[in-house]
């Protein structure tokens, strides 16, 4: 699919005033000082309101301040309305086809790195765009996004795979293995068993790595041939299932609201 367009919408909010109900509204005053009419309508999230509220009131130069206006009416709006985050989308772009049809929203939060953010639009609209749009799109969305303060670029490559690897014997962590688009998931699994001393659950940590993102291993080499070798040793074989055993993936809610890759909890026997 051909991109035609992209629009830039940024703190706009995705409903107006005139397309739906209003939910919330007061005058909202600062340090004895009004700083206007703040009006949260339905199909908007409270966050984004109030941030491009106290944005334009006060602006985000003021740091701490900006931040604690926004968290002090957000905690108010919230006791009278449902709110589902607390950390406001500061970059927005929509995909546009060339019927004019919305595609979707890359959508970067507060201190979040842009190209994770990228990463998890194209993983959600997988097959809706060709290679080259793809890449097209990330550039242009990159070079734009990280032009905000408010957003993280300290990176080139999107985090594929985020989970905390616990002792299972007593429940410590052990360390968080983060794994980028960019390496080797055999390579860089090696590499942190031989950092924590684990080199024995080298096996079932990749098994586990490869389980949860198919398409990441499929260029690794080195675990390619782990698979081949455990496949035609049965003894072999049957120490990774046992040790399987003991190996727990479990879904989990994101530790905060800045996090926009899948948070995850590997629990191993070590």
């Amino acid at each position: 699919m051909n991109l035609l367009s992209l629009l830039s919408l940024s703190t706009i909010p995705l409903v107006t005033a005139a397309q739906s109900t209003l939910l919330w509204a007061n005058e909202i005053q600062s340090d004895g000082k009004s700083l206007g009419r703040l009006e949260i309508f339905d199909g908007q999230e409270a966050v984004d309101s109030i941030d491009s509220f106290v944005n334009t009131h006060i602006g985000t130069s003021n740091g701490s301040d900006f931040v604690k206006i926004r968290n002090s009416i957000l905690d108010i709006v919230c006791e009278a309305i449902a709110c589902n985050r607390r950390v406001p989308v500061v970059y927005r772009k929509s995909i546009i086809d060339e019927k004019e049809n919305i595609l979707g929203f890359i959508e970067v939060y507060e201190n979040e790195e842009v190209v994770d953010a990228v990463s998890k639009f194209f993983k959600t609209t997988e097959g809706k765009f060709d290679d080259e749009t793809i890449d097209t799109v990330k550039d242009y969305v990159i070079s734009e996004a990280c032009s905000n303060d408010r957003v993280l670029c300290s990176r080139d490559a999107a985090i594929a795979f985020n989970q905390m690897i616990n002792n299972g014997i007593d429940g410590t962590p052990i360390g968080r293995l983060v794994i980028l688009e960019n390496e080797d998931p055999a390579d860089k699994v090696h590499k942190w068993c031989e950092e924590k001393n684990i080199l024995q659950y080298y096996d079932v940590i990749v098994d586990a790595v490869c389980s949860s993102n198919k398409g990441m291993c499929q260029q690794s080499q080195a675990a390619e041939l782990l698979h081949s070798s455990t496949s035609t040793n049965s003894s072999a074989m049957n120490d990774v299932e046992e040790k399987h055993e003991h190996v727990e993936l479990q879904d989990m809610k994101h530790l905060n609201d800045n996090a926009r890759v899948d948070d995850y909890f590997a629990t191993c026997a070590c």
